[in-house]
């Protein structure tokens, strides 16, 4: 274990460190001395009042390992190696995508950021068309998100840019998209005189289900409160609630017995002539099954949904036809034959599986 009295010098040791070299065309992204300073930190911080190591310890296990009795970064060095094969991948798929003139969803971001960095005319002309920007759902943005606003916002060698980000930690949902906490902790590295107004009053929920949720995310291991302890999210309720919510949660066997039972739920409700309702699932799938429940009870229903139309199927396959044609023209085999194991499978051709298997040998 790593004493707890050891970790101030440890710190001022890694202080020492050289610099790795973050340039604004790196930046937001950090240093590996910075990531490992900041992470003791905060072991550190959670642990100093309760005089324990426990934070501390996951630390130095986090970071340092021993192999055949040499102490080092091993876990660190096997995960950048890992990074650099899949680098090396990411580079190949790049030159194949754009060989065949097609965009990713990262390029949207990474392309734009490029031209911003080494056109300074296109980079001057979008800063003096906004003047002003405003990052909303701050915390569910990743480092080229940041990166972007930056150079939009003309922040590059400005104190103090015209930029407002908007967010809360504990509301992050796309960590899987690269959203992470580090890009609400480094706006305030970059930004040093940033000023952070800690929004307190709530209208949409009563005060119960606020203390309810802070209860539940007060249990999280990393939060921005955690590493920010002057910042105080204490939220109250500002409008009045005079009627509680009832909360039922009912199980049923099948999803054909869910819907009956919802539908009749409906039907007492509508019985009473008490208003409309709502109803809510995870996907337009369920509501469609919903739907047609409730319009076999002769229950009225409106149900909305933006349709886009690249989805249909129809639509769908005469796009791979018309990109067969074009790939029989230009002579690209593997482009042809790609696509025809996708055309050929459709019903309106019935070609017989046996046969299809026969084509693809």
């Amino acid at each position: 274990t790593l004493n707890l009295k050891r970790v101030p010098a440890l710190i001022t040791e890694l202080e020492a460190l050289p610099e790795q070299g973050i340039n604004e065309q790196i930046a937001p992204l950090v240093s590996l001395k910075n990531v490992m300073l900041d992470s003791l930190r905060f072991a550190y911080l959670q642990d100093e009042p309760t005089g324990k190591s426990k934070h501390v310890s996951k630390w130095k296990s986090r970071w340092v390992q021993s192999i055949k009795g040499e102490k080092g970064l091993h876990d660190e060095r096997r995960r950048n190696a890992w990074w650099q094969r899949l680098a090396e991948v990411y580079v190949s798929y790049r030159h194949e995508l754009h060989d065949q003139g097609y965009y990713d969803y990262a390029d949207m971001l990474v392309e734009v950021i490029t031209q911003l960095e080494q056109h300074a005319e296109l980079h001057a002309s979008v800063q003096e068309r906004y003047l002003y920007v405003m990052i909303d759902e701050f915390q569910d943005t990743n480092s080229a998100q940041l990166r972007l606003a930056q150079l939009v916002a003309g922040s590059d060698g400005q104190a103090e840019p015209n930029l407002m980000a908007v967010g809360d930690d504990d509301q992050s949902i796309f960590k899987f998209n690269g959203a992470e906490l580090n890009n609400m902790l480094e706006f305030s590295r970059t930004y040093p005189t940033t000023k952070t107004i800690v929004l307190t009053d709530n209208y949409r929920s009563s005060q119960a289900v606020l203390d309810t949720a802070a209860a539940v995310i007060s249990q999280a291991a990393d939060r921005l409160v955690l590493r920010r302890p002057e910042l105080i999210k204490d939220l109250r309720a500002a409008a009045e609630h005079t009627d509680n919510g009832e909360l039922i949660h009912q199980r049923y066997e099948t999803r054909e017995q869910q819907y009956a039972a919802i539908a009749a739920d409906i039907a007492d409700y509508q019985k009473n002539d008490r208003g409309s309702l709502a109803v809510l699932a995870r996907g337009h799938e369920s509501l469609r099954q919903m739907a047609a429940v409730l319009n076999q009870q002769n229950i009225d229903v409106t149900y909305e949904q933006s349709n886009n139309i690249l989805d249909n199927p129809a639509v769908q396959i005469v796009v791979r036809l018309a990109r067969t044609v074009e790939a029989i023209r230009s002579g690209d085999a593997n482009t042809v034959n790609y696509q025809l194991s996708h055309v050929l499978r459709h019903p309106m051709w019935a070609v017989e599986p046996d046969k299809l298997w026969h084509l693809a040998r």
